[in-house]
């Protein structure tokens, strides 16, 4: 599928930007038809095992789950949750979105239906944060809201059941937004705000937090307080990218600044999609960008706006290989239409394993793939793999089909010559062909 539309802006951009290579980046809208109705407010998680960002409603119940490849939405499953989901992460190790709810119930979900794994932990609560610490190998969950008030308490899950890890942690535990840092190779915690014990109370904080496994170490200041804000891992880059929010704990004003921390805080851009909060990140590891889902602007009212976060010097795939078909003995040919800044080059794969060009594959650190004389030995799946000096991204899966040549004799196509063969040709003796 060529991404017209795209290309166009980054070309645009380009031509009007000074950029830095590999530092600079543009929000790019993408599509204004999402989940109907879009809600105002929601969670989302790159299920890098698939391929797709996962989306889900945190306001209702029986939320529809919404998946976005980059070219369209699918509805996936309700997860047969009674209360709404308020995070969720990818967990890479066990491949599985890990999601939360307000009744403190831990679900999973496969990329096709949601299974309820556990009703102890946490316990029931709202606005708390999710991420997911790839080192450590669990997800890591802050804060909240519950009958008993805010809650300063760390847990973790290690895909089976939750620890408790720290009953104190910095002062705001609602609104805040977390994620992982590879910096530092943490989970990192920024903004927030609090009801009660903080000073001020009802305070919007702009404190930036890691945790270390153990205690949580504030860091770095940078951007200025916010709430309802969302944060995404950039794997590529290195970076978490920060996006918008209110800078009052009543919603007003909402905010449009993007900032990347790399240890530090650096302002980006005030441009892209506009001012709100509520909205969600994720970073897609496949198409390499930063992914925004809706959101609640200015007018109160939920903006259905995807955008994306694409760096001006990063390679971008145009046009992913497609699935071919040809006969047994034929040559084949898989292409990929990849742009960016500097040389690119390519690394075809087949089921996984890094392909090299020999007297049967030709061309596999190119973007033209060719397999000569091709076999049932070749069925299966090719994608390739397009760097350059700024990021690598991943192509999506093409399957290259071989089709056997015609068995002579093998009339019903069975791949046996028998006699129904024979007496199905002589009754059709003296006719002729269709």
């Amino acid at each position: 599928m060529r991404l017209t539309n795209l290309a166009v802006v980054l070309l645009c951009v380009v031509s009007q930007t000074q950029a830095q290579p590999c530092d600079s980046g543009v929000w790019v809208p993408v599509t204004t038809a999402g989940p109907t109705p879009l809600p105002a407010v929601g969670v989302a998680a790159f299920d890098a095992a698939r391929g797709e960002t996962v989306y889900l409603d945190w306001n209702i119940a029986m939320a529809p789950t919404w998946t976005w490849n980059g070219l369209e939405w699918t509805m996936r499953a309700l997860i047969p949750s009674a209360y709404p989901v308020q995070a969720m992460c990818f967990d890479s190790v066990r491949q599985v979105v890990v999601a939360f709810d307000s009744g403190g119930q831990t679900w999973t979900f496969d990329g096709s239906s949601w299974t309820f794994r556990l009703a102890t932990g946490p316990g029931a609560r709202s606005q708390v944060s999710l991420a997911f610490d790839p080192i450590r190998q669990r997800a890591v969950l802050y804060g909240g809201s519950g009958s008993a008030g805010q809650s300063p308490n760390t847990w973790e899950w290690n895909g089976a059941f939750w620890i408790h890890r720290a009953s104190t942690g910095p002062c705001p535990p609602i609104s805040h937004a977390m994620a992982f840092d590879p910096t530092s190779t943490r989970v990192m915690m920024f903004g927030g705000r609090s009801l009660s014990g903080c000073s001020p109370i009802q305070g919007v904080f702009s404190e930036t937090w890691l945790w270390t496994g153990s205690v949580w170490e504030q860091t770095k200041f940078g951007p200025g307080p916010r709430v309802f804000h969302a944060m995404a891992t950039d794997t590529s880059r290195g970076r978490v990218v920060l996006y918008g929010g209110s800078s009052a704990f009543n919603g007003t004003p909402l905010l449009r600044d993007t900032w990347e921390w790399d240890g530090v805080w650096t302002p980006i851009t005030y441009d892209g999609p506009g001012p709100r909060e509520s909205h969600a990140m994720a970073y897609d590891s496949l198409r390499d960008r930063v992914v925004l889902i809706g959101g609640a602007t200015s007018t109160g009212l939920a903006d259905a706006t995807v955008w994306e976060y694409v760096h001006l010097d990063s390679v971008q795939i145009l046009d992913q290989p497609i699935t071919l078909t040809v006969g047994s003995g034929a040559n084949a040919m898989l292409t990929v239409n990849a742009a960016g800044s500097g040389p690119i080059t390519y690394q075809w794969r087949f089921e996984g394993a890094p392909l090299t060009d020999s007297v049967h594959i030709g061309g596999s650190t190119t973007a033209a793939l060719s397999v000569f004389g091709a076999s049932p030995a070749d069925i299966g799946h090719y994608d390739v793999i397009v760097s350059n000096g700024c990021s690598t991204v991943t192509s999506m899966p093409a399957r290259l089909v071989v089709t056997a040549p015609p068995c002579l004799g093998d009339t019903d196509g069975n791949g046996l010559v028998e006699f129904s063969d024979i007496t199905a040709v002589l009754g059709r003796w003296g006719t002729m062909c269709p």
